[in-house]
């Protein structure tokens, strides 16, 4: 996300993995687990979480956490996978070492692979959490994304793939199976 410089200069970015704090953008950066952050409570105004979630064995707790930074009607806007999506299925069925195959094969720049656990990446699971947490949904959509093309997989598997994301984006009654949900 791009933001303008005036607004760089109130961003924290936060991240355990010391590789991936030094490449954040931003100027004020903490190394530390999002379980249990070393803020304030209540001096936060806005959190903003891409992808996070679905590798968290415990998201109650982050949320918790979240819930206890943020000022009084603060938000907290997240993205993440939809379990219930294709891509969520397959990434459900498949042993983590293959994941690190395919992201490897597929970008060759792509530095790792986390875990994923999939315990917040549906409505429900959503709506439930939020409410425990104190949170009141606001908005809850879903996205269709185009994952990248690996060069190893064949049109043949790759191109219905896409075409059947743009259906899934098309349809109403589908769109509960696209693969990104976005919250706030």
């Amino acid at each position: 996300i791009e933001f303008e410089n005036d607004i760089k200069e109130r961003i924290i970015g936060i991240d355990i993995a010391l590789d991936k704090l030094y490449a954040n953008p931003y100027t004020n950066k903490i190394a530390c687990d999002v379980h249990y952050m070393p803020i304030r409570t209540g001096t936060i105004d806005t959190v903003i979480s891409q992808d996070l979630f679905e590798h968290l064995q415990r998201p109650d707790t982050m949320i918790s956490e979240m819930h206890r930074i943020l000022k009084p009607g603060g938000k907290l806007i997240f993205k993440i996978p939809n379990k219930h999506s294709i891509f969520g299925f397959f990434t459900r069925l498949t042993p983590y070492w293959i994941h690190k195959i395919y992201w490897k094969m597929a970008l060759s720049d792509y530095p790792d692979v986390t875990p994923t656990f999939y315990k917040f990446n549906d409505k429900k699971t959503i709506r439930g959490l939020a409410s425990d947490n104190g949170f009141k949904i606001a908005e809850i959509e879903y996205f269709c994304s185009f994952p990248p093309a690996p060069s190893f997989l064949p049109f043949f598997i790759y191109i219905p793939y896409l075409l059947i994301l743009k259906i899934i984006n098309n349809s109403v009654r589908l769109k509960r199976y696209s693969d990104v949900i976005v919250c706030c």
